[in-house]
């Protein structure tokens, strides 16, 4: 494309048009210092919209002058007529070509190229656009990237940052109850939680809330869960335990209190050393497991002594005979 380099005063460049915008940081120190000290190195590059102009590429830099109260700034100015697509493939290569592009940036990008195109891609066609731009991007991420630009904005942020992964990102999107999604987000923000982890949590806190036929939010209102969410004083990992721990037995009453029997019960047994209790997997179903480590035969005799001993106490008789508890998961 052919560019005019003139000077623009930044007082005519729309700062509130951010159509060719993919960038989802803003100008940093490090770029006013560069730009203060040196100037443009890089003219941002400019299309023209009436009387005023549309940043194509470099809104950082515009920002920067604008910050430096610039009157005029050179720039690389391209004339009204300028074929959009030719325009969008431009901002992006111009934002792929620096840097890797985050989550969000290349939805952006995909978006402004399909926008540019004319229609939504087919999934292979999406990748060529993105590929003409120098980024990478195979079929099944396409199709997730799509609802990204959708999304909320501090939901985008924290898929930028990394903190709530797309996964997750797009289930917490999905959700009807808007105030529960906030909620979740900072929630796993706040306690850095793994994509496990946050996939648990809101498994849970779903299944309570059509168990209860309550609204997400209503779950997570439990003044406990509060309490603790709001605790500014509390460490972090002690709070995502504590946080877990409660939304689990909420939302498996039977298995935990079953886990909490069986934790009583090997306490009080107090199982020789190379005896091991196991409960059943996962803690449903009935059938118990007895480890046994030994290293001679007269080891083993007093571990057979020993188990004699526990299969007549009390208390292992009292865990195997309490059958009437359901411990199916609720």
């Amino acid at each position: 494309m052919d560019f005019e380099i003139r000077s623009v005063p930044p007082a005519l460049i729309d700062a509130a048009d951010e159509t060719f915008r993919i960038s989802s940081g803003q100008a940093d120190d490090a770029l006013t210092r560069s730009i203060q000290s040196v100037g443009l190195l890089h003219p941002p590059v400019l299309l023209a919209k009436g009387e005023r102009w549309v940043v194509v590429c470099g809104f950082a830099r515009v920002e920067v002058c604008r910050r430096l109260a610039w009157r005029e700034m050179p720039a690389r100015c391209l004339p009204a007529e300028s074929a959009f697509a030719d325009c969008a493939l431009m901002a992006v290569a111009d934002n792929s070509s620096q840097r890797s592009l985050d989550i969000v940036e290349t939805a952006k990008a995909l978006k402004l190229l399909e926008h540019a195109a004319g229609v939504e891609c087919a999934p292979d066609g999406g990748a060529r656009l993105l590929k003409s731009a120098g980024i990478e991007a195979g079929p099944q991420l396409l199709k997730k990237l799509r609802p990204v630009p959708r999304m909320a904005p501090w939901l985008q942020g924290c898929l930028a940052k990394g903190t709530i992964p797309l996964p997750m990102a797009l289930r917490l999107h999905d959700l009807d109850d808007a105030a529960a999604a906030r909620i979740l987000g900072d929630l796993f923000e706040n306690l850095v939680l793994s994509l496990g982890r946050q996939r648990d949590l809101l498994d849970w806190v779903q299944a309570i809330a059509m168990r209860e036929g309550m609204l997400l939010a209503q779950v997570l209102a439990d003044p406990q869960l509060v309490q603790w969410r709001q605790d500014a004083e509390m460490d972090r990992g002690r709070k995502s335990q504590l946080i877990r721990d409660h939304i689990r037995r909420r939302r498996f009453p039977a298995i935990t209190a079953f886990e909490t029997r069986y934790a009583q019960t090997v306490k009080a047994l107090q199982p020789a050393n190379g005896l091991q209790l196991l409960p059943p997997a996962h803690f449903e179903g009935r059938t118990y497991r007895l480890q046994i480590d030994f290293q001679s035969a007269d080891q083993l005799r007093e571990l057979a002594r020993e188990v004699e001993r526990l299969a007549a106490a009390p208390p292992l008789r009292r865990l195997l005979e309490d059958l009437s508890v359901d411990q199916s998961p609720s």
